[in-house]
């Protein structure tokens, strides 16, 4: 994991969970080697009137931002 700390840009993860016909949401763990907070969690709702960002939370290190990603799976895959 700290190989990918130093070295990884981008998306690291995404997963879209299916609520009904109406309403996504897309889940993003994201990184940015240069920034002082370098891990991004996004939540995005998809709707069919567009979409809406609920939830953007920074961390600085990789364990932090995966343990909140997956907190927030598995809460909104139980709705």
């Amino acid at each position: 994991m700290l190989a990918l700390e130093n070295k990884h840009h981008g998306v690291i993860i995404s997963q879209t969970i299916v609520i009904s016909d109406e309403v996504e949401y897309q889940l993003d763990l994201t990184s940015k080697r240069l920034s002082k907070y370098p891990f991004t969690v996004k939540i995005t709702a998809l709707t069919l009137v567009g979409h809406t960002v609920i939830a953007v939370s920074h961390f600085d290190h990789l364990a932090a931002a995966q343990t909140a990603y997956e907190a927030y799976f598995t809460d909104l895959a139980q709705k």
